[in-house]
C-alpha cells in the first residue's frame, strides 16, 4: 500500500503498519524454524541430569543477557527462539531436546504454561491465560513442557498423569 493511502485512512501510518507486519514476520519466522529445526524431537529420554544441569546454567545466562527488560511489543519467547534457531543452525550447539530444554528453562522453568493448560476447561481460556500472564502462546511448548515435566519430576507424576487423561 501507498503512503498517501495510509494518510486517507488516518488510523495507521505507514511506518507503523510496516513494523507490525516486520514483528509478525518475525515472529512467525522464528517459530517456525525452531519448529523445523527440533521436529524429530521425540522426547527427552536422551538427556541426562547432568547436561540438563549445565542447560540450567546456560538459561540463567540467557535470561540475564536476553529477559532482564520484559519487551511488550516482542515476549522474550520470539527473542530466545530466534536465539536458539541461530545456535543451532549456525554453530551446531544444541540436540533438538536440549534446544527445547533450554527454551523451557530460559522462559517458563516454573512450568507456568503447564499450569495454565491443567487448569484451564477451554483452548481459549488456555490461550487468553497463556498470554496474559506469560505474553505469548504456543500449543507445541505445552506438548514439550508436559515430556519435560514427566521426564524430570517437576510436578507429582500421577496428578499429572491422571489429569492428561482427561486432557486427552
Amino acid at each position: 500500500m501507498i503512503k498517501a493511502r495510509y494518510q486517507a485512512r488516518k488510523s495507521i501510518d505507514y511506518h507503523t503498519d510496516n513494523f507490525l507486519h516486520d514483528y509478525e514476520t518475525f515472529k512467525s519466522s522464528s517459530k517456525k524454524q525452531f519448529e523445523y529445526l527440533v521436529h524429530s524431537f521425540s522426547g527427552f529420554d536422551d538427556l541426562t541430569i547432568e547436561r540438563r544441569d549445565e542447560l540450567k546454567k546456560e538459561a540463567i545466562i540467557l535470561q540475564k543477557k536476553y529477559c532482564e527488560n520484559n519487551n511488550a511489543l516482542c515476549p522474550n519467547y520470539y527473542i530466545i527462539l530466534n536465539k536458539l534457531d541461530k545456535d543451532i543452525l549456525n554453530y551446531k550447539k544444541y540436540t533438538p531436546y536440549e534446544a527445547i530444554a533450554l527454551l523451557i528453562e530460559t522462559i517458563d522453568p516454573t512450568l507456568k504454561l503447564t499450569k495454565i493448560f491443567l487448569s484451564s476447561k477451554t483452548d481459549f481460556e488456555i490461550e487468553s491465560k497463556s498470554t496474559k500472564e506469560l505474553g505469548f502462546y504456543d500449543q507445541k511448548l505445552i506438548d514439550y513442557e508436559l515430556a519435560y515435566a514427566k521426564r524430570f519430576n517437576k510436578s507429582n507424576s500421577s496428578a499429572l498423569i491422571k489429569k492428561l487423561g482427561k486432557k486427552s
